[in-house]
């Protein structure tokens, strides 16, 4: 009986041993596996222009570009490409090499868009369209790069048009070409009533309102221009809005006198007169006293009676400069 106590007792000693080192390793296994899972993250593809972002070019590049509103993004390149192509480069790349740390930061051109241009600079094909030539443009008039200059001036003469040149207009006046501003000025006096229904009251809608008003040969007749301008100016106004005659000759300001008015046919001035109109009161008493050739005040004075010139106008695209 003793021996079977004993035997008994070595059983249940032997079982719990053995459960608390199973206890153990489970334990000391399930912490491991924690640590294993917090140290495995999911796999994401590179954002663009993130930290991801190191493009390297030549055998062995000497410069480094830095983008730190595209998450830190690198290009590396040669000097002595850029140093071919641009006197403005070559004044400002750093003297020592890429290796030492020193970097030309970036903050306003976007990683992508540099990378095109370096791209073309090693001899690749640089494409423009709508969404990146302005930026190609700024690039090109920032570091002199005449080629690219010369190419964005070619895609903008296929690409503006009668239909898109007011919304392009005040971002491309802003790089004062002389030839685009031509190539502008042209469309604006080719195809005038066209432009002028995509006009909204902006100061550099304005602008084009002023270039067309101020040229003195244009392919449709002044009451045309005159009627243009009062429904476009018209379909803007607020709708809160009591005066709208009012408030369409306070937008247009001075512009009201480029109108030539004199030169329109007595019917038409008469329709100018009626509401909605460009003309005060005063003004469009004294038209009507001028048709019946009697005396009338100084309200017309500023108003040319030099009819302007029948034009078929073609738009002239000039040799970029």
């Amino acid at each position: 009986i003793i021996q079977n106590a004993e035997l008994a007792n070595s059983f249940w000693i032997s079982y719990f041993t053995l459960s608390a080192s199973l206890f153990i390793l489970a334990f000391q296994l399930k912490k491991t596996c924690k640590k294993m899972q917090s140290s495995v993250t999911v796999g994401e593809p590179p954002k663009k222009g993130s930290n991801n972002d190191r493009v390297k070019y030549g055998e062995n590049p000497d410069v480094k570009f830095f983008f730190p509103n595209n998450g830190g993004a690198l290009l590396l390149a040669e000097k002595v490409k850029f140093a071919r192509i641009s006197e403005i480069f070559r004044k400002q790349l750093p003297t020592s090499n890429a290796e030492n740390g020193e970097r030309v930061v970036i903050t306003d051109i976007s990683f992508e868009i540099f990378n095109n241009v370096v791209k073309f600079i090693y001899g690749e094909e640089l494409t423009i369209y709508e969404e990146n030539y302005l930026e190609i443009l700024y690039i090109g008039k920032k570091y002199f790069l005449y080629e690219i200059i010369h190419k964005v001036i070619k895609f903008i003469y296929t690409f503006i048009n009668a239909d898109n040149m007011a919304d392009h207009f005040e971002f491309i006046d802003k790089f004062d070409i002389s030839s685009l501003n031509d190539f502008m000025k042209g469309i604006c006096i080719s195809s005038p009533l066209v432009v002028i229904r995509k006009l909204t009251k902006s100061i550099p809608h304005k602008r084009i309102l002023q270039i067309i008003l101020e040229s003195p040969c244009l392919p449709c007749s002044e009451y045309e221009l005159y009627q243009a301008i009062v429904d476009t100016y018209f379909r803007n106004v607020d709708k809160e809005v009591f005066d709208i005659s009012k408030y369409i000759r306070d937008e247009l300001g001075k512009l009201i006198f480029l109108i030539r008015f004199p030169t329109m046919t007595n019917k038409e001035i008469i329709n100018c007169t009626k509401y909605p109109s460009l003309l005060t009161k005063e003004q469009s008493m004294d038209f009507l006293l001028w048709i019946e050739d009697k005396i009338f005040t100084d309200s017309l004075q500023y108003f040319s009676s030099v009819p302007r010139l029948k034009c078929n106008c073609q738009v002239n695209k000039p040799i970029p400069k």
